[in-house]
């Protein structure tokens, strides 16, 4: 009986050690940031399915991906730079943002409007 009771505690054990293990990865730091945003279209409605491409003006480490249907975008786990945002979407003009700081940890806002007042050719 001894056997069987010693083999259960250690069973324990083992599963608290794992418990506490997965405990530390689920709270260790992240050493990267996120940009995001909202892209509108005049009057203020929501711009879905616009191109968002960012880049580490650093680097050049370049991200696309599209807004969502309350024109939303999200892009996570950049490494720490400089960054700049184009907006582009078939019939408008591409938006840039330029100059956006990205620290450990933080999530950086970048909105952009499609108002033509907001939005410049971009130069090739």
């Amino acid at each position: 009986m001894r056997g069987v009771s010693g083999c259960l505690r250690g069973i324990w054990m083992v599963a608290a050690a794992l418990l506490l293990a997965g405990g530390f990865a689920a709270s260790a730091q992240t050493f990267r940031g996120t940009l995001l945003g909202t892209v509108t279209a005049a009057p203020g409605a929501a711009d879905a399915g616009a191109k968002v491409t960012v880049k580490n003006a650093d680097t050049g480490l370049t991200r696309e991906v599209t807004t969502s249907d309350d024109g939303s975008y999200v892009v996570p786990e950049l490494p720490i730079g400089n960054y700049s945002v184009t907006v582009e979407k078939q019939g408008f003009r591409a938006g840039v943002v330029t100059a956006l700081r990205v620290e450990v940890s933080q999530e950086r806002r970048a909105d952009v409007a499609s108002n033509p007042a907001n939005w410049r050719k971009r130069l090739k």
